[in-house]
């Protein structure tokens, strides 16, 4: 389909060029060209040139840089001489690396058009690319296979535009069937400011021949076929009667006509009407040209082409300049109708994404043991899951079920790491989530699973952000919904096409059951998209046997009834006990792997109690122990805590410190926060940095009686974590650990949390009275590396045993904390320009910089003062500033008044403009037009008493 685009009134100007120098996150449009010309063009039609930036490492592009109507693009073209869909992949690729803000992907220049009765194309005529109920925006013609018939069958899909480019063109299209364009304007300013005349439109004439010869020659005359026919067209003549008047030297060119459908793209230059009409027909092909098909997948943009050549024998070079700038033009004009997005809302998104990440719970898995989980390559259930071809039977899906302890998640991280591996040669995307129900709400709730596959999605296939309407999207300070996420990430699958995706979800059954058949609902609808063909994203989920979700298709592996599973099991007790042929030790190792039933975790731990006797040869003595030890994996934690009593204070602490610290401690900050607990003489007394490597482990493994461990898989230091998490949920379970003792009733959260403080402040104590008071916390921490722990977190402990019924009458002593508050103001973590001067006011600042509500309001009410200040102003100030939502709730009371967009919309406008340092916070209310939040302030009679009753009565006026 043509449109003719009408003439505008002559009220397009340029600005004048301005260096600006911005950074590689301001850029949003990607602008892709491959010739010379073309590169002329698109630099011609800039509003505003900037200055370069550095290139990233390995980054061979040359990127120029400026403005058009607001937006900010960059711009790169194809090595010279050098074409075709690979290398406009790799350009591609490079920019998106670098520039991972880019939303507007374009591919401007010239291309060969393809007339037709239907489609009266012209040389400088535009075509862009747009898709029709029949045909994607682009083709790639020269993919697929040729059949026994001898047709060529195409294979595959490319992507298609990115959503609101498409809108954009539809608005531009409105413009020329309604008011009048201005790309002649435009055009007529690139060629008298820019480029000079020889990028205008040649007097050479614009003939079309018939396509009845097949020999190439760029000569009207074949020496076999004669002369070549050409195709008598009507004229186009230019409309005078228009309120723009052409220059002398622009009244030749003809009127401008743009061409909306699908583009022909290959590796290979098409100089053959008779071709060219065979392949365009059946499709309604508009153009060809040889970049585009390297470029939609990954860089899903808008083609702009304008016709040069008609793709035959006479394939002239005169047309490329002018037909360059009228490609350029019509994206000016374009860029126009494109909305300027909030790149500060586009980045809180993607922070918001980003703030789940994997978690620790990936980090916490065993590797597998070696020449272990191979078989499941070989797994019947598993090749017919990666038949692409049995899509229809499975969607994709395959599940992945055992007991507690039978090794699913170490199963899971052995395919996490193949897949990785791969990646690179298969081309599949790879994302993963680890259900952790131990861990943060977001590592345990569907919720922080959506966030962290949409931020992996993203990192994975930065082009992915290009298919999203942002401003449609909640905005900076909002919490994401649940429904949000999941549109989300179904929109961005459907954008994925044929690029293939591999999503691994690890146990599900520490997540809400209501919420897993939630996200399993959201997966059949994308199993949908793969049964069609839409889409090539496989989905790979493990659990135990419940939750007991059924699926109407996909593939499912039982642990305890595979081989190879059960091999893996024999194996390891072979390699733990000894290959050597022995009757009474073959029975011995029957028998473990019989009593573990399908569980791998039981044979690890009973071959662990039964190492010291196998260690010194008594076979007989082993065959009697393993005889009692219970087949359940939770009697046997019980065997494992009974087997002796002593030291059951340092187990208790123990188990404390693993099941509650508040992030995974290394070996060394383990050992000196139980030295904290148990006896301060052992401070003194800490393993040398030479020993430590040694000396730790043994501690770890003793103090929890072999239910917790070093896990060196950690990036930085070894971690102190239990061995499974099946042992935690032992540890957890109600009187399971006081019918062996009575004192791990001190196992209750509250309990826990209360001893965990005392640690870390005796701990501060022990420091501040033993070190030199010269160190810096840098030097601190060098020397004693659970200083970091215990400054950061000691108040967070605090605050959950008090939340949990355990008052915090003296948090600290005043000595400790003045210490205690110094180390925090060297390092930023409290309010300098509004310095407290009492230490209840600087502890109140610091209750509210960590988002303590609880604390904070114990402390406010203990502490009733007409101090406002020190009271409420400043605890408020660094509320805001830390956007601690709890503590601003507290300080702004009854807090149940204030919606959360509301305290949301507070913290986003004290980002952008905080108070000034004598502006009190009802003024700041009132200048932002707070209403809502002043009224609230004038019912708090609490808060009214703090501030002067001049101040009051103008607010009270000024809101009514």
């Amino acid at each position: 389909m043509a449109d003719a685009l009408q003439l505008a009134p002559a009220d397009e100007t340029f600005t004048v060029a301005v260096s600006a120098k911005l950074t590689h996150a301001d850029y949003t449009v990607g602008w892709i060209c491959a010739l010379p010309c073309e590169l002329a063009a698109a630099l011609a039609v800039l509003d505003e040139r900037h200055e370069v930036l550095v290139n990233l490492p390995g980054d061979t592009n040359i990127y120029n840089y400026g403005r058009i109507s607001g937006h900010n693009v960059v711009i790169s073209s194809l090595p010279n001489g050098v074409y075709g869909t690979t290398e406009a992949t790799a350009v591609a690729i490079r920019m998106l690396n670098a520039f991972r803000s880019i939303t507007i992907p374009l591919m401007v220049g010239i291309g060969g058009g393809v007339p037709s009765s239907r489609n009266d194309i012209r040389l400088a005529d535009l075509v862009v690319s747009v898709p029709t109920p029949d045909c994607p925006a682009v083709i790639q013609y020269d993919y697929g296979k040729t059949v026994e018939s001898g047709t060529f069958e195409r294979k595959g899909h490319l992507n298609k535009p990115c959503l609101q480019l498409l809108t954009a063109v539809a608005n531009v299209r409105a413009d020329g069937l309604s008011t009048k364009t201005k790309i002649p304007l435009i055009i007529e300013n690139i060629l008298s400011r820019s480029l000079g005349r020889e990028y205008d439109y040649p007097t050479d004439k614009d003939i079309l021949y018939e396509p009845d010869c097949e020999h190439v020659s760029e000569l009207s005359k074949c020496r076999k076929c004669g002369p070549r026919k050409p195709i008598t067209r009507p004229s186009r003549l230019v409309d005078l009667d228009t309120e723009y008047k052409p220059k002398s030297a622009a009244l030749h060119r003809p009127p401008l006509m743009a061409h909306y459908g699908p583009i022909a793209s290959a590796n290979q230059v098409m100089k053959n009407g008779r071709i060219r009409d065979q392949i365009a027909k059946p499709l309604g092909i508009l153009c060809f040209e040889m970049e585009a098909a390297g470029l939609m997948d990954n860089f899903p943009c808008l083609v702009i082409r304008g016709v040069s050549d008609y793709c035959d024998a006479r394939k002239m070079k005169t047309f490329q300049n002018y037909a360059a700038v009228v490609a350029a033009a019509y994206t000016k004009h374009l860029l126009s109708k494109v909305p300027l997005q909030d790149q500060e809302q586009v980045q809180a998104a993607k922070d918001h994404f980003d703030a789940v990440g994997l978690g620790h719970r990936l980090m916490t898995i065993r590797n597998p043991h070696p020449n272990t989980c191979s078989w499941l390559f070989q797994h019947p259930v598993y090749e017919d899951w990666l038949d692409d071809s049995h899509f229809t039977r499975h969607h994709g899906f395959l599940w992945i079920k055992g007991k507690p302890g039978a090794g699913k998640s170490t199963l899971m991280k052995f395919i996490r790491k193949h897949f990785d591996s791969q990646s690179a040669v298969s081309q599949t995307s790879l994302i993963s989530f680890f259900f952790n129900a131990r861990g943060s709400d977001l590592e345990k709730s569907t919720v922080g699973m959506w966030r962290s596959l949409l931020s992996q999605l993203l990192n994975a296939m930065p082009s992915l952000q290009m298919s999203i309407d942002w401003s449609c999207l909640p905005a900076a300070r909002q919490e994401w919904s649940l429904e949000s996420l999941q549109r989300l990430f179904v929109t961005m699958v459907e954008q994925l096409g044929q690029q293939p995706l591999l999503c691994l979800i690890d146990a599900l059954d520490e997540s809400p059951e209501d919420d897993i058949r939630t996200m399993v609902g959201v997966f059949e609808e994308i199993g949908r998209l793969n049964s069609s063909g839409a889409s090539r994203v496989r989905v790979l989920w493990s659990s135990r046997y419940y939750p007991h979700i059924s699926i109407r298709y996909g593939n499912e592996i039982r642990l305890d009834e595979t081989t190879g599973h059960s091999q893996d099991m024999k194996h390891y007790i072979d390699t733990e006990l000894g290959a050597e042929e022995n009757e009474l030790l073959d029975d011995i190792k029957a028998q473990i792997f019989i009593k573990s039933r399908g569980i791998f975790l039981w044979i690890v731990l009973v071959i662990n109690i039964l190492r010291k006797e196998y260690d010194h040869g008594r076979i007989i003595a082993m065959q009697k122990k393993l005889k009692v030890l219970p087949e359940k994996l939770t009697d046997l934690f019980r065997e494992i805590v009974l087997r002796d009593m002593d030291n059951l204070d340092e187990f208790l602490l123990c188990i404390q410190w693993v099941l509650y610290s508040l992030r995974p401690l290394d070996g060394t900050e383990f050992y000196t926060a139980m030295a904290s607990g148990l006896d301060e003489e052992v401070l003194l007394a800490r393993p040398s940095k030479s020993t430590s490597s040694v000396v730790v482990p043994r501690y770890v493994t003793s103090s929890s009686k072999g239910l917790a461990e070093l896990n060196h898989q950690f990036s930085s230091q070894a971690r102190v974590q239990f061995i499974h998490e099946s042992v935690r949920e032992f540890l957890m379970q109600d009187g399971s650990m006081q019918n062996v003792w009575s004192g791990f009733s001190a196992l209750s959260p509250g309990s826990s949390h209360e001893q965990l403080k005392v640690c870390c402040i005796r701990f501060l104590a022990h420091v501040q009275s033993s070190i030199r008071t010269s160190l810096s916390f840098n030097e601190i921490v060098a020397e004693w590396p659970f200083a970091t722990y215990a400054m950061s977190n000691m108040l967070a402990h605090a605050e959950e045993a008090c939340r949990l019924g355990y008052p915090q009458i003296t948090l600290l002593d005043k000595r400790v904390f003045t210490y205690w508050y110094g180390i925090r103001l060297q390092h930023g973590l409290c309010p300098t320009n509004f310095y407290p001067t009492t230490p209840n006011g600087r502890l109140l600042c610091c209750l509210a910089c960590d988002d303590l509500p609880t604390l904070l309001s114990t402390q406010l009410s203990r502490t009733l003062s007409s101090n406002t200040r020190e009271h409420f102003t400043l605890p408020l100030y660094c509320a805001m500033k830390h956007q601690s939502v709890g503590a601003i709730r507290v300080l702004l009371l009854p807090a149940t008044e204030i919606p959360d967009l509301l305290i949301d919309d507070l913290c986003e406008s004290f980002r952008r403009k905080p108070p000034t340092g004598s502006e009190s916070f009802l003024s700041w209310f009132q200048r932002q037009g707070k209403k809502e939040l002043g009224r609230h302030l004038l019912r708090c009679d609490e808060r009214i008493c703090r501030h002067g009753p001049t101040e009051i009565l103008n607010l009270a006026a000024a809101h009514g």
